[in-house]
Order: structure tokens, then sequence, then C-alpha cells
């Protein structure tokens, strides 16, 4: 039996200490072989299959979020509801991106006419078109807003051609009265006329001075012939116009030698509207009488309608040959015809005493522009004496 010393003893426990780590390095060093697992790649999301029918895969832009790019000029517009006729009409608008458009263009057209076009001018902060003023009529006016590309080609901003928005004219007091009164005359504006007239106040007293006591029955009439000429703005000039005339004519003078008288004249007129339902006829008047040149002039007021029914107030003076002073009333009916009552206060022609004229006139249209006149009156200078009176006048409008 072999005894192992102290010595002997150690060197084997080293030696058995040494095995047993070199069999725990071996034994880890197959434990990391046999858990290293690998790790596959990861699938693909996008197929790889190829062929007919299989999909293809997206780009990367095509899978990100769309990025659309504007083509137009963008205009913020807000339209006006009414404007005033005959004053000019701005059209106001925003217009974001303006390089984007070549132009930006105002299309309106008045009533059912064809497009006029204005374009939108940079004014300030705005982009400004302007409808001119002798466009802007009643009862309307109608626009677009386009925008003009720099390829040439349209795009509607605002409302259409098709469509477009509508802006009410209003009408003023002036255009509403014109265009009423110019459909009534059935368009005309012009008229001439031509009328003739015998008036006899009978037989008239000639009075002497006052150391003369005796009387003379004198003849006291006169006859007018008339020939003029009206046209009719019918704005706040509702009508001018002119005339010439002759009148003869015999009245009882103290001096028999001034028995007869005459005239021979021409008169310009106009006719104002001051309100609705209120005019005044202005007119002056030369003439040449038996005792040379000799000027006058008159002026009438119209209470009422004045191509209708109305009241008339006038006078009218020619020195050396009179005054007269009347009133007159005006009955219409269908603007075809009008009877017209006057009462006439007169001193012509260049009578010693005033006289009292109850006339009666008639008017009708006959056809074609014509229109017909008639009168007949009754006339005095004292209870004692009176005489009969009528004329005649043709007119024709165009």
């Amino acid at each position: 039996m072999v005894t192992l010393t102290s010595k002997h003893r150690t060197q084997h426990a080293m030696i058995a200490l040494a095995s047993l780590a070199s069999l725990l390095v071996a034994t880890a060093g197959r434990a990391e072989e046999t858990v290293s697992i690998p790790v596959p790649p990861a699938p693909s999301a996008i197929p790889t299959t190829t062929g007919p029918g299989a999909p293809s895969a997206p780009s990367a832009a095509t899978s990100s979020a769309p990025n659309v790019s504007r083509i137009d000029a963008r205009v913020h517009h807000a339209p006006p509801s009414s404007a005033t006729a005959h004053e000019a009409l701005r059209i106001q608008a925003d217009v974001e991106d303006p390089h984007l458009a070549k132009q930006i263009v105002l299309a309106y057209r008045v009533g059912d006419g064809a497009f006029k076009e204005v374009p939108f001018q940079l004014a300030n902060e705005h982009w400004l078109a302007e409808i001119p003023a002798e466009d802007v009529q009643a009862p309307s006016v109608a626009y677009t807003i386009e925008v003009v590309r720099h390829d040439g080609a349209r795009a509607s901003a605002f409302a259409s051609r098709e469509a477009p928005f509508v802006v009410g004219i209003a009408e003023d007091l002036t255009d509403t009265r014109e265009g009423a009164w110019l459909s009534r005359l059935g368009g005309k504006r012009s008229e001439v006329f031509a009328s003739a007239d015998y008036v006899s106040f009978g037989q008239t007293d000639r009075t002497g001075g006052l150391a003369q006591a005796q009387t003379e029955k004198v003849s006291d009439y006169y006859f007018r012939t008339e020939a003029g000429y009206t046209y009719r703005p019918l704005i706040a000039v509702i009508d001018f116009g002119v005339r010439i005339g002759i009148v003869r004519g015999n009245a009882a003078r103290p001096n028999p030698a001034d028995d007869s008288v005459g005239l021979n004249y021409g008169a310009a007129h106009g006719t104002f509207a001051i309100i609705d339902g209120l005019a005044v006829t202005v007119e002056a008047l030369t003439s040449v009488t038996e005792v040379g040149f000799s000027g006058g002039g008159g002026v009438a007021v119209h209470i009422g309608d004045y191509f209708g029914e109305k009241l008339v107030v006038g006078v009218e003076s020619i020195k050396t040959f009179g005054t007269r002073g009347y009133v007159r009333l005006d009955l219409a009916r269908h603007d075809a015809w009008r009877v017209s009552p006057t009462i006439e206060v007169t001193d012509m022609p260049h009578a010693q005493k005033t006289g009292l004229r109850l006339l009666v006139e008639g008017a009708g249209k006959i056809g074609a522009g014509f229109s017909l006149v008639g009168r007949v009156s009754y006339q005095a200078r004292d209870f004692h004496s009176g005489g009969p009176g009528f004329g005649l006048g043709l007119s024709y409008a165009f």
C-alpha cells in the first residue's frame, strides 16, 4: 500500500481542479453553439411575384400623401345687389396668386345684349374693374369674372356666361318719366303743326273823348294763322319749340284810322319739369305790328299730367297788341283724344275794352302720326254784343 504524503496530495488536488476547469470551458462552448439560432430576414411586404396580373410595387412618391399644385388664381368677390342708372358701376375683387393668371377679366352685358369685357386693374390692395356709366341701364346688368390663363384658356371665377350674376338697376324719376311719356307718344319726339282761327267779338262801341258823348258801333274781330315745330327731350326740359304767325283784325280805337290792326310774330318756348305733376312753360316773342317792332312774352303753369289731364293757368302779353290771361282744363281719355274748356280774358287785338272768351277745344288722333284739332268759342266785350269763333288745326308727330 502506497502512502501519499501531504506534498503528493496537494499536487493531485491541483491536477483535479485543472481538469474540472477544462471540462467546464468545453461544456460552455458546446452550449453556446447549440442556442445560437440565426435570425431570418424580415419577409417583404411587397410581393415579388412577377408576370401578367401581378401587382407592381408602388413607388415612394405614390405611397406618400398627394401633392396637388394650383393652376388658377383664386378670386374672392362680394357682388353688389343694386346700382343706379347712368352711374359707373365699380366691381371689386381680391385675388390670390395673381401670378398664375395672365389676366382677370370682367365680362358683362346689358339686358340680352352681347358680352363686353373690362380687365381688372390692381388698385392699392384690391383689384377693380368698372362698367361705364353709359352701359349701366335699367332694368339690369349681368356679369361674370373670368381668369385668363397663360396659355389663353379661361376659367370662370365668379358666376359664368351661361349663368351670369344679375345686378338690378334702379331708374331715377327722370328716366322713369321719360320712358312712360315716350311710350305714350308712340316713340315720337317731334311734331309740326299748322292752325287757323277766326274770332269775333261782334259790334263794339267806339268811345270818344270826354267832350264827345256819341258812340259808334265798330266790328271787332281778328283772324290768325300759325305754324310751328316742337321737340320733346322729355327730361328736365319736357319740350321746346318755335312758332310763327300772322294776325289781322279790326277793333274799336279812339281814332278810326287805328281800327285796323295786324301782327307778324315769331316765338320760342320751353317747358320745364319742376316736380312730378308740375311744369312751367316760358315763351319769348318778337313781332312787327302796325306801329313797328314790338316784343312780348308769356308764362304758363301746368298742374297735373302734362300729356294727360291737367289744369293750365297762363298769361301772354305783346306790346301794342294786347294781353290775355286764361285758365284751361284738359280732359283726356286713353291719350287718343282730348277736350279742353277754356276761359280767357283779353283785350287783343289792341282793343279799348277787355273781353271774355269761352272756348272749347277738342283734339284727336286720326292715324299715321296725324292729329286733328278743332275749336269753337263765344266772346264779348260787353253785355250787349258778342260773336262766335272757330278754328282748325292739323299736327303731325314723328
